[in-house]
């Protein structure tokens, strides 16, 4: 059975998939032994205090129910892209759906993977896209890597605007577990809270609630 979410297990869970660029002054292998020495984790949340202060700077001792309802925040750090691609694809799902030029689903099933093209394909309750997002995907489809970066993009600004919905903590977590720079804490999206909590829930379900993987 999962442990219940706690600031506890939100601080925990921020140490173990902190970014090592945030600790770009200490050794790589400084930063994995301090990860599994109590004295270490310590040490590593002083330094990450600035950086994320609801997670690190002092918590009361109940966890708001926003944040307790987030169990996306048990999601291993090496998996975060992957999701961040569902909810991309799921932003843009709508417009996916309308594609069917052979050459345009065979590259939408490749930078999407079969599984994951399929999903969307079924998935029914995103919005719709506005506008501009057509043009941008329009002009994706010329490239996997524009594509894919498209998507990617997209995803994080999504779970962003949904993270910053929830509490301080759940956006410096997300934050946190990308490289500097990654997640823009201001960025807005169209699928909104449910669609992203829904998706990010699954996810979770697919993980196998499993945090020990760390970043290369």
């Amino acid at each position: 059975m999962a442990e219940a979410m706690s600031w506890g297990l939100v601080q925990r869970s921020a140490l173990d998939g902190a970014h090592p660029a945030w600790l770009h002054d200490m050794p790589r292998d400084l930063v994995d032994a301090a990860r599994d020495d109590p004295a270490g984790r310590r040490l590593l949340a002083r330094r990450l205090v600035e950086t994320a202060p609801a997670i690190f700077a002092g918590f009361p001792a109940v966890l708001p129910a926003a944040l307790a309802a987030s169990v996306w925040m048990r999601h291993s750090p090496v998996t975060l892209d992957g999701h961040a691609l569902d909810l991309g694809a799921l932003a843009f799902a709508p417009l996916l759906r309308r594609r069917i030029a052979r050459t345009e689903v065979v590259r939408m099933r490749r930078v999407l993977g079969v599984e994951r093209y399929a999903r969307m394909l079924a998935d029914t309750h995103a919005s719709d896209a506005p506008a501009v997002a057509e043009v941008a995907f329009d002009d994706a489809l010329a490239s996997d890597e524009v594509l894919h970066r498209l998507l990617l993009d997209h995803g994080r600004m999504e779970w962003a605007a949904h993270a910053r919905e929830v509490h301080p903590a759940a956006l410096e977590w997300l934050r946190l577990c990308h490289a500097p720079g990654a997640i823009d804490v201001s960025a807005t999206g169209w699928l909104g809270t449910a669609a992203t909590s829904r998706t990010l829930a699954f996810n979770l379900m697919e993980d196998g609630d499993v945090r020990e993987s760390r970043h290369h």
